[in-house]
């Protein structure tokens, strides 16, 4: 019983990631007696392990350059107010991207990725608004029957206009779980602190605060897997020093991933966020409501 003793131990290091291990042990079960049925079969898994192994990437880059065109840069209102004239800046920008990935590949249940993202936003004339934005984020997490359960850290420092502007650090723990074969659900509850580095004009305005996220969602794949219906919800608590920023947050988004042929998808996503604000603003006497929609396509 040696032989199939070995192979299955291979299979089992092999489900536990454990490739070199598993390598070894068809290595020993092919001396054995490679010209028996289960000799053969180790020769094609030993094969298999070694081409994952090679193939098998933990670091991955990814860069680009975009061009933009923006008509309002500077976020005019819809509506003007009261003694306050912002005029709605035109202009191009040149937007560089970099991105640097690390997923190594870890023995079972424990998984782990990490990134570093770089984005620089670079406009022609309106230099006021140029941003550049490094961002680390790292995500260990642990997998067991049904689902997983990670803990995505992430810090994002911002320059705008070359000057230290905001520094941004968020946890944020996730729970996947399948609830039924092909449905799987989400929850979430984070916490975030924003530290502005430039000094507010008036303690109103100051936006310090703490941020307190909960988000709940629901994923559905479709046609062996190939094709994926999303739905979220996430609710913010803004909480900053300066009483004209604290405010709610509602953020609505579906997103669908639809095959058309082999090879050929089409995507589409949608987004609503609606933020209430705590307070009527100290100087302009009015109460604010944002409300933010996005929509994308692709194939």
């Amino acid at each position: 019983f040696a032989q199939a003793s070995d192979f299955q131990i291979a299979m089992i290091y092999a489900k536990e990631r454990k490739f070199s291990e598993a390598k070894e042990s068809l290595k020993t079960l092919i001396l054995m007696d490679p010209t028996t049925e289960i000799g053969s079969f180790a020769k094609e898994y030993e094969r298999a392990f070694t081409k994952t192994l090679e193939a098998y990437r933990a670091w991955r880059f990814t860069a680009g350059v975009a061009y933009q065109y923006d008509d309002n840069v500077v976020l005019k209102p819809s509506a003007d107010i009261p003694g306050v004239l912002i005029t709605g800046e035109k202009d191009s920008s040149v937007v560089t991207t970099f991105r640097l990935d690390y997923m190594p590949l870890l023995r079972e249940p424990w998984f782990f990725n990490g990134q570093f993202n770089f984005y620089a936003n670079t406009y022609f004339d309106t230099k006021t608004h140029n941003l550049i934005v490094p961002t680390v984020s790292l995500v260990p997490g642990y997998s067991f029957k049904g689902g997983s359960l990670s803990l995505p850290l992430s810090y994002s420092h911002v320059w705008l206009h070359e000057r230290e502007y905001q520094a941004v650090f968020t946890a944020k723990p996730l729970l996947n779980i399948s609830l039924l074969p092909n449905h799987f659900g989400q929850l979430s509850m984070g916490y975030a602190r924003r530290e502005m580095l430039q000094s507010s004009l008036m303690r109103e305005e100051d936006r310090d605060g703490n941020i307190y996220l909960f988000s709940a969602g629901y994923i559905r794949p479709f046609l062996g897997g190939r094709g994926v219906f999303s739905f979220r919800y996430e609710f913010s608590e803004d909480i900053t020093e300066g009483r004209n920023w604290e405010n709610m947050g509602n953020r609505f988004n579906v997103s669908l991933l639809l095959p058309v042929i082999n090879k050929l998808s089409l995507t589409a996503s949608g987004e609503v966020f609606l933020q209430d604000y705590a307070h009527i603003h100290t100087a302009f006497k009015v109460e604010r409501k944002d409300r933010t929609y996005s929509g994308t396509a692709g194939v």
